[in-house]
């Protein structure tokens, strides 16, 4: 009896195993799982279920640094070929250098892009701020000394003994080259390049003069009080010792004349321009225009003047002549900007000043009352009025510049015809 059912207990666990295959089968069939196993009824096949292979995992190796491997190795020591594709290149020491512009500030990268050169030059030279209005640079005058201090000095006239500047020049004038002498010039070129020797020659001139004015009459106290005064003092304490200076010796203190011009001429503030028309009237019409037109170095006839003391003093005079028609102009251009300007304070200032200048002097005669005439069409009535009122002035103290007068107003008015 115990054999037989010893015998019997292995033919139960076939049985129980195709049972549990079958349950697993059908379930599986239930999922839509299929097999390729003929021998299974349901057609499924539990080998995919199966894991194959060890059941306990290898041990990890421990993982090596990138700095350890040399010569392009993996672990087991063989050489990695180069593989094409989308793997990432090696760094280029050419191309993974820091970016030259790390910001994109346009004044850090024009720092960084300027020459060491420059960078040098920038760091030796100073900040030189603008000099005020009524300034006179002394490096200027000094320069002017030193570009003739090796030449000889030439025999010419004493600062301190001028008086009215044209009286004197006329006298000497016709003393040395007689009175009506013409200039007489087939060449244009060859006179301009004549001229030009005698301008640079005037210029030497000029710079003795100032400074034999500056060690003779400069040393007096009244002289010294105006040039402290020029240098440190209040606005309207300059504008009258650069007055003075200028009515005491215009020819020694050229420097001072063009001090008050940069008052009209630059655009420094209308406050300085009211001041400085007044004044620069006063001079030219009291101390510094002549009775009769101003003339050039063209116009003279440089090339006859003798190598002595008096040739060398009156060729000083024209070449003061020539820097003083110059000055004038620039003094003109300013009144007819200022006659444009929109301050009606300033614009009537402009148009008074014209008008006394045309009825005391003849210098630019003709661009003056241009400007005047003009103001007839001023879009301001007032403005209008003011020039009417001065051209009306004008022909009453000068009967003879009615035909000038309508030979402008009718030249002008050409364009609108």
């Amino acid at each position: 009896m115990a054999g037989s059912s010893k015998s019997k207990k292995p033919s139960k666990i076939p049985e129980d195993i195709d049972a549990i295959r079958s349950d697993v089968a059908s379930f599986a069939s239930s999922l839509g799982l299929s097999s390729s196993l003929p021998s299974s009824s349901s057609g499924f096949n539990d080998s995919d279920f199966l894991k194959t292979g060890p059941l306990k995992p290898k041990p990890n190796k421990p993982h090596k640094q990138n700095n350890q491997k040399t010569n392009n190795t993996n672990e087991n020591n063989e050489k990695i070929k180069p593989s094409k594709g989308f793997d990432q290149p090696k760094p280029n020491p050419k191309y993974t250098q820091k970016p030259k512009f790390q910001n994109f500030n346009p004044n850090e990268r024009n720092k960084n892009t300027q020459k060491p050169k420059d960078q040098a030059l920038n760091t030796n030279e100073k900040f030189k701020p603008k000099p005020p209005v009524l300034a006179v640079d002394d490096s200027d005058k000094q320069r002017g000394f030193d570009k003739f201090k090796n030449l000889p000095k030439l025999p010419l006239m004493k600062a301190s003994g001028l008086g009215v500047w044209y009286v004197d020049a006329a006298e000497l004038e016709a003393r040395v080259v007689g009175e009506g002498k013409r200039v007489e010039a087939r060449n244009v070129l060859q006179w301009k390049s004549v001229v030009e020797k005698k301008r640079e020659l005037g210029e030497r001139l000029m710079a003795q003069y100032a400074k034999d004015y500056e060690a003779s009459r400069g040393q007096s106290g009244d002289i010294k009080m105006l040039a402290a005064t020029q240098r440190s003092g209040t606005a309207a304490d300059k504008v009258s010792a650069f007055a003075v200076m200028v009515g005491d010796n215009p020819i020694a203190n050229l420097r001072s004349l063009d001090a008050l011009l940069g008052m009209v001429t630059s655009k420094v503030g209308k406050r300085h321009a009211l001041t400085g028309f007044d004044t620069l009237k006063e001079l030219f019409i009291s101390s510094l225009l002549p009775d009769r037109k101003l003339k050039s170095l063209l116009q003279r006839p440089v090339d006859t003047l003798p190598e002595t003391k008096d040739g060398y003093s009156l060729l000083l005079f024209w070449y003061w002549e020539d820097c003083l028609k110059q000055r004038y102009e620039r003094f003109v251009v300013g009144l007819e900007e200022a006659s444009r300007d929109l301050l009606p304070a300033l614009k009537n200032k402009a148009l008074k000043t014209i008008y006394v200048l045309l009825k005391s002097k003849s210098e630019q005669e003709r661009r003056l009352l241009s400007a005047l005439v003009n103001k007839l069409g001023d879009p301001e009535n007032k403005a209008a009025s003011n020039a009417d009122y001065h051209l009306a002035n004008l022909l009453s103290d000068h009967p003879n510049m009615k035909v000038r007068q309508s030979c402008v107003v009718a030249s002008n008015s050409l364009p609108y015809i």
